[in-house]
């Protein structure tokens, strides 16, 4: 678990804030529209932090929108990354430009998102992977119920957007799949895995009891379901299939030891007292071409149509107006 740090000094960011509101908020160009005649006057009362074709990023939604970054890197990193906070906050203005011209791009294909659209998309991440449902629900808090589905509208659009224009393009052809197959080989090494359900409880006295039950004829699903303190208890305890290292090395030790239908002992985690169930065991092979294909064609285009993205991107940004405070480009 990592350990909690220091928190980033709030006392710097708001003399940050108090100090750009006061000084003068001329911004620079980034393209080839650097003439002073061309830059906005901006109101003494406005702190802005971008302006791309005219469009303002204010300073508010820049700090609003890297707050989750700011709290994840203060609460997992060592404290000293506190001080790389101002580069990151730098970064993350690029960000949220790339995604203006991105926006700004799609309005002009007339790529929107209807409300059925939306609730797909809402439901295919309702349940992300665990490293990831902390960041969303921290993106949620931090966002507001309308602003949070405001921002996936937003990601859905860009999605829309980059599917017509960059990626609808790019294949990955059988040969190119078949080089990567041939120069990869450890990549489709399959290593053993196992596919065990849990039932996890808080004493071990209540754990040995759902044993007892287990081997008087209760079912372990039925059981899990009941009384497993785990997520997974609603799918009757199924941890899907894992190999070695990818859960916690209790797990390992025990799971790994069983025999297909076994019940273990009683064991201990840090989260509690644990029953595994082996359901399935699959022993270590190597993944033919065939089976890997598909995998190996996605895996070759997302790294196409990230090569081509970055291109547009940069055409995107040369023929376009953006003007940057400059503290954004000199701190």
């Amino acid at each position: 678990m990592n350990k909690r740090v220091k928190k980033p000094n709030w006392i710097y960011y708001a003399l940050i804030n108090i100090t750009m509101t006061v000084c003068l908020l001329a911004l620079i160009g980034c393209g080839d529209d650097n003439s002073s005649a061309d830059k906005p006057t901006v109101p003494a009362d406005d702190v802005v932090a971008a302006i791309v074709n005219g469009e303002v990023i204010s300073l508010a939604e820049l700090n609003k929108r890297f707050l989750p970054v700011k709290l994840q890197y203060s609460m997992s990193l060592p404290p000293q990354v506190e001080q790389n906070l101002p580069r990151l906050q730098q970064e993350f203005l690029q960000k949220l430009i790339d995604k203006k011209l991105l926006l700004q791009q799609a309005k002009k294909k007339g790529i929107t998102v209807d409300k059925a659209e939306l609730e797909a998309y809402i439901n295919n991440i309702s349940s992300p992977p665990p490293n990831q449902n902390a960041e969303l629900q921290q993106k949620k808090q931090v966002l507001g119920q309308e602003g949070w589905l405001q921002e996936l509208q937003q990601e859905l659009v860009i999605k829309k957007l980059i599917q017509q224009e960059v990626a609808a393009d790019i294949l990955v052809t059988e040969a190119e799949a078949k080089d990567y197959y041939e120069a990869n080989p450890e990549e489709f090494q399959q290593p053993e895995q196992v596919r065990v359900r849990q039932i996890m409880v808080e004493t071990e006295w209540e754990a040995e009891e759902i044993r007892r039950e287990i081997k008087g004829g209760e079912k372990f699903a039925k059981l899990a379901e009941a009384k497993s303190l785990s997520p997974d208890g609603a799918n009757g305890g199924d941890l899907g299939y894992f190999s070695r290292g990818q859960m916690p090395l209790e797990f390992d030790e025990v799971a790994f030891k069983l025999k297909k239908g076994e019940v273990s002992s009683v064991f201990k985690s840090s989260y509690g007292y644990h029953i595994f169930k082996l359901e399935h065991k699959r022993e270590a092979k190597t993944l033919v071409f065939d089976a890997s294909q598909k995998s190996i064609d996605q895996k070759l285009k997302a790294q196409k149509v990230d090569d081509a993205l970055t291109g547009w991107l940069k055409k995107l940004k040369r023929d376009a107006s953006i003007k940057i405070n400059p503290y954004f480009i000199n701190s």
